[in-house]
């Protein structure tokens, strides 16, 4: 097996090959890259089965190196070990399908299960043919327009991206939604994890309604104890009959492997366009029927006397008013709701139940979209207090939107204005390092004082804002001193020093010796192009 590291950061490539047991894993290859350019030419000429890459390289940034393996459906297991801790990064990781997101400074412990993570999945891509994974991403994009309601907006766009990639998936055609919800509580009380659980039942659903395990038709969403899956199945495919079939067959297999009992929900077929509206509708169904003892139901023969289709609001109102810190505007608002469904309501414990789950996801969601983790929140004392009381009364579900609102507002307030002002500021510096860059010519950028900018991008990165620029000018310098053969003056001209024997004084305080040592003993080193690690 082989496998591409990456990174314009040479001592660690060094830390791994020195440090990791390669052949115990299966890799008795090491290719080496320093920039996104010579990673894509290697991934093309070597086809590597792993590839372990820094995302921010030269030339382009390792994400677009992992969009490039998945648009050439290359069969490469990808995970990143980077010092960025920029939360689109990790999106953009997770979305193009990379195993594993590792922060420096380097763990060797933590690097080695993620090698382990990408050979076993490598292994079985080997053993059982390989699963396209760009298919699958651009399926669960497809899916996530849909949940999202943006479905109508994109429809153009996904349609010619399906048919570009030959995708059987008919975006025309009618489909059902299967509604499941699976309540995990006395299968954790058994002794099964809760990971396992959400992936054996999700697996199961797969495998025993749709029979595709290569495509995830399924989005999943979890509140405490409960896993609400939703299935997409296509009508032409499978009948209302077949599909109630498939569906108690699936549920004897739940109770079976993991004391597990799911609700089915089977809707009417209907276009794409209106599935949106279709999901909230069935999760107050499933809800309401979460006691029947006929797990699989059609959505059509479920009495809904007790769903009120006049109680209505709009999350995206909340959302705006979290995103933009409007407390005043957000209680406005939810006092208006919780007055309509006390006046109007059926059900109004159903109501607020529901209620609460839409703000509590909404606050999750943005704590995560900031940059934190979602637990940042959920073991915060005052949120946990008010969160569990918050469906005692009305009084308690507005102290529980108060308390929630007001935590949200500290825990991500600071932390997004001030990654949008160092991390503008860094982009800027990155781009025009080889420009003269004052304090205040940044300042000015980002719209505020320079007392203020050096402040806080000290505290955020830990150095002064000259002492960024001189590392982004080192990096760029090596690259240069690597790839060609300019004189010393001629690289630090080029990125940026103002004379060449303070180039050479920064260089050698960062890197431990002469622009003119370090290149003899790096191309010293490179004039292998690539380690192979014996197997005897």
């Amino acid at each position: 097996m082989k496998i591409l590291l990456c990174d314009n950061d040479i001592s660690t490539i060094d830390l791994l090959e020195k440090n990791i047991d390669w052949r115990s894993l299966g890799i008795f290859r090491i290719l080496q890259a320093y920039d996104s350019h010579s990673a894509k030419q290697i991934i093309a000429k070597e086809r590597p089965d792993l590839v372990l890459s820094e995302i921010e390289i030269p030339l382009c940034s390792g994400i677009e190196v992992l969009k490039y393996i998945r648009e050439n459906q290359f069969r490469v297991q990808f995970a990143f070990i980077t010092g960025c801790r920029n939360f689109e990064y990790v999106r953009d990781a997770l979305r193009y399908g990379a195993v594993d997101y590792i922060l420096k400074p380097v763990d060797l412990d933590e690097v080695t299960e993620a090698l382990i993570k990408m050979t076993n999945a490598a292994n079985r891509q080997n053993c059982f043919g390989y699963t396209d994974q760009s298919s699958t991403i651009l399926i669960n994009n497809a899916l996530r327009c849909i949940w999202e309601g943006s479905y109508g907006e994109e429809r153009d766009k996904i349609k010619a991206a399906l048919k570009r990639d030959a995708i059987d998936l008919d975006v025309d055609s009618l489909w059902r939604v299967l509604s499941i919800q699976a309540d995990t509580a006395e299968a954790q009380k058994l002794g099964w994890s809760r990971d396992l659980l959400r992936y054996g039942i999700n697996f199961l659903a797969q495998e025993s309604i749709t029979g595709r395990t290569n495509f995830s038709y399924m989005l999943s969403n979890s509140h405490e104890q409960t896993d609400f899956i939703v299935l997409f199945v296509e009508d032409a495919k499978i009948s209302e009959s077949e599909l109630v079939e498939r569906s108690r067959m699936y549920i004897r297999l739940c109770n079976e492997h993991f004391s597990v009992n799911p609700l089915c929900i089977i809707s009417d077929p209907v276009p794409l366009f209106r599935m949106h509206s279709l999901f909230r509708e069935m999760g107050r169904k499933s809800y309401e029927c979460r006691m029947r003892k006929d797990r699989v139901l059609l959505c059509r023969e479920i009495d809904s006397t007790s769903v009120d289709s006049n109680i209505y609001y709009d999350p995206a109102v909340f959302a705006d008013y979290i995103g933009r810190q409007k407390r005043t505007e957000f209680m406005e608002y939810l006092r208006a709701v919780i007055q309509n469904i006390i006046n109007n309501s059926k059900n109004i414990s159903l109501q607020i139940f529901l209620l609460h789950y839409e703000l509590l996801k909404l606050f999750l969601e943005y704590v995560e979209y900031s940059g934190l983790l979602p637990d940042t929140l959920m073991t915060d004392a005052q949120f946990q207090a008010a969160n569990t009381n918050a469906l005692r009364s009305e009084n308690d579900m507005l102290r529980f939107a108060e308390v929630a609102f007001d935590r949200v507002a500290e825990l991500t307030s600071d932390l997004l204005y001030t990654s949008n002002v160092t991390r503008s500021v860094k982009y800027y510096i990155q781009r025009h390092y080889s420009e003269n860059i004052t304090r205040d010519q940044l300042a000015e950028y980002v719209h505020v004082s320079p007392n203020y900018l050096s402040k806080r991008f000290r505290i955020d990165s830990g150095i002064n804002i000259s002492q960024y620029i001189n590392q982004v000018r080192i990096e760029a310098a090596k690259k240069l001193l690597i790839s060609t053969d300019l004189t010393i003056d001629a690289v630090s001209a080029s990125v940026g020093f103002s004379s060449s024997s303070y180039f050479s004084s920064v260089f050698r305080k960062m890197c431990g010796a002469s622009p003119v040592s370090w290149r003899e003993n790096m191309r010293k080193r490179i004039s292998g192009k690539e380690m192979c690690v014996s197997s005897q």
